[in-house]
């Protein structure tokens, strides 16, 4: 048993740049859930998405420099 969890991602291209923008939504079951979520828990998950996220964007900083890259020419 686990807790019910959703999320979307929407992407907004804008040309030279992108525009994500992802919602997240958990819930917790019973009153431990919600005493749980008051104190720490929102902080915490909010936290890890953003390092989550955070790494995403310099992966994909890095891939699209390796794409910008031009191909070394050959002999």
């Amino acid at each position: 048993m686990g807790c019910p969890i959703g999320g979307r991602f929407d992407f907004d291209d804008r040309g030279t740049t992108s525009i994500v923008k992802m919602t997240v939504s958990y819930a917790i079951p019973g009153i431990i859930g919600q005493l749980m979520d008051n104190l720490f828990l929102g902080r915490v998950v909010e936290s890890t998405l953003q390092a989550d996220l955070e790494r995403f964007r310099a992966y994909a900083l890095n891939a699209k420099a390796s794409l910008d890259r031009p191909e070394p020419e050959s002999a």
